[in-house]
């Protein structure tokens, strides 16, 4: 699993600027229908731009956080560098469940959303 986060996290840093107008458009659309126009029916437009917005933020923060390639444990290290090696691949790895446990969140919300889209 850190293999693949570290593939999808170094497409995606190197896509960076993309997700970020991506993002700042969604933003922007939010803002323009929550400032300039009417309150009737724009809710679920809303919703979809606050959706996409999260799931910007959410590629960014994959992005920055899995970027930098798995190091391989050298042999000949002292017991307090491999103690630090392996705590670095625990954190990895509890910040790699949090990650898949953020994109199940987000692919539910954003399933409720289509259906609330199709629906009203």
């Amino acid at each position: 699993m850190l293999k693949f986060y570290s593939f999808l996290g170094r497409h995606l840093y190197a896509n960076r600027l993309i997700i970020w107008g991506l993002a700042l458009g969604s933003i922007c659309v939010f803002l323009g229908l929550l400032f300039y126009v009417g309150p009737y029916g724009t809710q679920t437009f809303s919703l979809i731009s606050i959706v996409i917005m999260l799931w910007m933020l959410s590629l960014l923060v994959v992005g920055q956080m899995f970027s930098t390639p798995i190091e391989e444990m050298e042999l000949g290290i002292t017991f307090i560098d491999r103690m630090r090696y392996k705590l670095s691949i625990v954190a990895k790895w509890i910040m790699a469940l949090t990650t898949t446990g953020l994109f199940i969140f987000m692919a539910l919300l954003s399933l409720k959303t289509i259906g609330i889209l199709l629906n009203g």
